[in-house]
């Protein structure tokens, strides 16, 4: 078992007749429980206490973790072009990276009625709007969408912020900006 110090001199040490405190087999169910507990934990991360569409949408996301990205997807437009025309440069690989999920998403969003789907996506529209009226720049812009659209979810699915979360909303950022929710499409 990897222990730290103090622990792995705990577990290592012996009785008064020089006997392990601990047997093989208490240690492995040590450790059955342990490995149960944390299993558990990291299973109920994602427990949503809401029915809002983005939460949804998040939880479904997060049970992609790990998995290899998808083919790319084509568009109407060039994403380069878009990052181009938007004068987006902080964000330009964040955008290239995860351009690649707009087919995990696009199945995520079909299991909802197409009116809330609509919904959803202009609610990012309108946070973009929002915030692009204040003539601010393309990567000033995206900051603000991601931190609005981050305190919507803690406030609607009553999650803690998270590397999981984080990277969710990273995906759901890039599919609105290639939906056009999210910046200006380039002139065809």
């Amino acid at each position: 078992m990897l222990l730290c110090k103090n622990h792995h001199g705990i577990i290592d040490a012996k009785d008064s007749n020089g006997l392990p405190l601990y047997s093989v087999a208490q240690l492995k169910a040590m450790k059955l429980v342990h490995e149960d507990e944390f299993e558990a934990s990291r299973s109920s991360a994602f427990v949503i206490n809401s029915s809002s569409l983005i939460a949804k949408v998040i939880k479904n996301l997060s049970s992609h973790l790990g998995q290899p990205k998808p083919t790319r997807t084509s568009h109407a437009f060039e994403i380069d072009a878009k990052i181009v025309f938007n004068y987006i440069d902080r964000h330009a690989g964040i955008i290239q990276k995860y351009s690649a999920y707009y087919g995990i998403i696009e199945p995520i969003y079909n299991e909802f009625e197409s009116v809330k789907k609509a919904a959803l996506l202009e609610s990012f529209n309108d946070l973009y709007l929002t915030i692009n009226g204040q003539s601010k720049p393309s990567d000033d812009v995206w900051d603000e969408v991601e931190g609005l659209l981050i305190e919507k979810i803690n406030r609607e699915a009553n999650l803690e912020y998270s590397e999981e979360i984080e990277w969710c909303v990273k995906i759901i950022m890039v599919d609105a900006f290639m939906r056009c929710k999210i910046l200006e499409e380039p002139p065809q």
